[in-house]
């Protein structure tokens, strides 16, 4: 075959070949955009949906933390308006007139004044920090606080002052910063970043701009999605059992707290008003002959409320752990997340419906 006949059927030959290589770089790069595209979907849908399930639970936790620390306050003013009425009683009373005696043994008194004290040093301390979200903290960290122990050895709940400042933020961020915790700045539950999504492999859902290259990053792209899928599914899950246990301990708090306010701390603050304006001192000392029985059932009433309350609050929601330098961490499972400390929550919750089974009005 003359030579010209042979060089054009050769770049024929060529021409076809490539446009066999370029159609199938086409069909390789469309069939990359379909994966990925794909993947994608895949991996936004499954984090909107732990993000909202992650929302759910900072919500719950703060309105939960807040009504602790509405509790914790509460208690300050109750032990005080006591006080002032048991000392009234035990004064005018008449001789054969029964005294007011405290219902609780010492152990319940001290755990009140340990949830006491942790809300006011907390309060204080995240004031002072700027902290946000302090309900949530305050919930997630609240048993700790007042229950563990700081890196002296000594209860948080019975520090004062600087000491108590100190170890409770750093409570509260974890741990210190030497601790690898967030210090005494960082006083917010965080609950983000948890799963391992695949960020250096995905990043941009970027993939080579060449067929067959195009088509085995963008399987590798799909691998890692379906990890990040399958991490945060896992997640969710975990998250929506903590959030269920946070409706739940929400519910039996708040419905106890309401009955402790409006049957018992509502009432007395009433009667100890009365009295503080009566201006007739006669007036006054008929009032607590007539009602001082009254009066004594419902501040006991209200201490034994208060310590079953004081118990559900201060079981913590979740489990914990000292650390080397003595100060209390939450434990995390293989996800980064805090460990449900069910079975005590469990506990605390059969506890209180016991003793509200015993509890006479």
């Amino acid at each position: 075959m003359p030579l010209p006949f042979i060089l054009a059927a050769a770049a024929v030959a060529a021409a076809g070949y490539g446009a066999k290589k370029a159609y199938d770089g086409y069909t390789d790069k469309e069939a990359a955009e379909r994966i990925v595209s794909g993947a994608k979907r895949r991996y936004e849908a499954a984090k909107d949906n732990y993000d909202f399930t992650r929302e759910k639970v900072d919500t719950g936790l703060e309105e939960l933390g807040q009504l602790q620390l509405d509790i914790g306050q509460s208690f300050t003013e109750f032990e005080r308006l006591a006080k002032d009425l048991s000392e009234k009683l035990n004064t005018h009373n008449p001789k054969n007139a029964r005294k007011f005696e405290l219902p609780l043994s010492q152990q319940k008194l001290d755990r009140m004044k340990a949830l006491e004290i942790s809300t006011t040093s907390f309060l204080a301390t995240a004031g002072v920090a700027g902290i946000a979200g302090i309900g949530a903290a305050y919930a997630t960290y609240g048993g700790v606080m007042a229950l563990g122990a700081a890196s002296t050895g000594t209860a948080i709940s019975a520090l004062s002052g600087v000491a108590a400042t100190n170890a409770t933020l750093a409570a509260l961020g974890g741990g210190s910063l030497a601790a690898g915790g967030f210090g005494m700045a960082g006083g917010t539950l965080i609950l983000g970043s948890v799963v391992a999504a695949p960020i250096l492999a995905i990043a941009g859902w970027a993939y080579a701009n060449h067929g067959e290259e195009a088509r085995s990053k963008a399987r590798e792209i799909d691998r890692e999605a379906n990890k990040a899928v399958k991490s945060y599914h896992a997640a969710k899950s975990k998250l929506e059992r903590i959030s269920s246990y946070i409706s739940e301990i929400d519910h039996h708090t708040r419905k106890l707290f309401a009955e402790f306010k409006v049957d018992y701390f509502d009432e007395l603050k009433e009667i100890s008003f009365f009295l503080e304006n009566v201006e007739n001192k006669e007036d006054r000392k008929i009032h607590l002959d007539s009602q001082g029985n009254e009066i004594i059932k419902r501040l006991e009433n209200g201490y034994i409320l208060a310590a079953i309350l004081t118990d559900l609050v201060l079981t913590p929601l979740f489990k914990s752990e000292t650390n080397d330098d003595g100060e209390p961490e939450l434990e995390k499972d293989n996800l980064g997340l805090p460990i449900l400390n069910d079975e005590a929550l469990d506990a605390a919750i059969e506890k209180k419906d016991n003793e509200l089974d015993d509890f006479e009005k």
